[in-house]
């Protein structure tokens, strides 16, 4: 994600679909931010913000 501000609308979208949300977004220590969630098949994805890797084009 590009921003805390995106990732909260992932989350509510998300949420919104009922996509099965393992906890709620949350801050960590080195200025991250990420919530879990399952995919179909019930694998586990965290959509994480992170300042020094977020809003990065790989080509």
């Amino acid at each position: 994600m590009d921003s805390k501000e995106q990732l909260q609308e992932w989350y509510e979208f998300m949420q919104f679909k009922g996509v099965t949300l393992l906890d709620s977004p949350h801050d960590h220590c080195d200025g991250a931010r990420s919530f879990h969630c399952k995919d179909p098949e019930g694998h586990v994805i965290q959509p994480l913000y992170h300042p020094e890797i977020s809003g990065q084009v790989i080509r």
